[in-house]
């Protein structure tokens, strides 16, 4: 299997409209991690989304960022297209606008198809397929109930499921958790971990407590700076890489509180050294 890293962020600018949105990002994403970003609301989390799913670009000439899917380094989004998933509000939202009440089953084909929407009347493999599918990730009782029938919930775990039908490398999940109540985000968790263990997921959320509560650890993530006590971060999942979380403040050493830049901030866990003062490295969890 290639070794090499599925993304790499290297001191990557995004400006959005004329205004910086991320700064000197310095990240990648291996098969199979999982990961937390954690922030506030116009903290970054859907741009960064967008800048690992090839939908939004680096600020030209401000870094550099690397796909490979095991076919040799390749700069441009064409190959992440069909690669990344985004499993998003603004999907789960268009079926209700549009009235696309297919049945769930539809829904998790329309994945296999790679399109929004079933076009056609599947083939009975493909049906297997998705039918295998929802199986495997404990959905399959939702096959033939219509879509805009279900718990908003059930819909997103459907949503998830057509995500995985796509056989992608890396699943985005942009806030899942969000406006669930406990019931829905233990079902959610328990789904994501069904996920195929190949596949890359990353995680948007609010807070950490929206975090899919898979590994209940946590470990320390603190600044370069000594002015600075650690912050403690909440796992997504027992992995390589922890996510660094986005704070509204942070603590100095003399035990005052200031308000930290609006904006997520990434490093890679293999780098010693930083530019950006402000920057969060990444902690690795401890072996055994």
């Amino acid at each position: 299997m290639n070794s090499a890293p599925l993304i790499v962020l290297d001191r990557v600018d995004v400006d959005i409209a004329g205004a910086p949105v991320l700064r000197d990002i310095t990240w990648r994403l291996e098969r199979g991690e999982r990961w937390g970003v954690v922030g506030g609301n116009g903290s970054g989390k859907t741009t960064f989304l967008g800048l690992l799913a090839g939908t939004i670009w680096p600020a030209p000439e401000r870094g550099e960022r690397r796909y490979d899917f095991g076919r040799g380094t390749e700069h441009d989004a064409v190959a992440a297209r069909s690669e990344i998933v985004i499993v998003s509000h603004e999907l789960q939202d268009r079926y209700a606008r549009l009235n696309w009440n297919f049945t769930a089953l539809d829904v998790v084909l329309s994945g296999i198809y790679r399109t929004d929407v079933p076009r056609r009347h599947p083939e009975t493999r493909e049906r297997k397929l998705a039918l295998a599918t929802m199986a495997e990730l404990g959905v399959s009782v939702l096959a033939p109930r219509r879509f805009l029938e279900l718990s908003r919930g059930e819909q997103r775990r459907v949503l998830i499921a057509r995500g995985v039908a796509f056989a992608p490398s890396v699943l985005l999940l942009d806030e899942p958790a969000s406006g669930l109540d406990r019931a829905a985000r233990i079902e959610l968790g328990a789904l994501l971990e069904r996920v195929p263990k190949d596949v890359a997921l990353v995680c948007a959320a609010h807070a950490e407590t929206d975090l899919p509560d898979a590994a209940g650890a946590a470990v320390t993530a603190g600044w370069l700076r000594s002015s600075v006590h650690p912050l403690a971060t909440k796992l997504f999942t027992a992995t390589r890489r922890l996510a660094a979380s986005t704070r509204e403040t942070c603590t100095s050493a003399d035990g005052s509180t200031r308000p930290r830049p609006g904006r997520t901030r990434w490093m890679s866990s293999t780098r010693t050294t930083l530019r950006p003062a402000s920057t969060l490295p990444i902690s690795r969890p401890r072996p055994g």
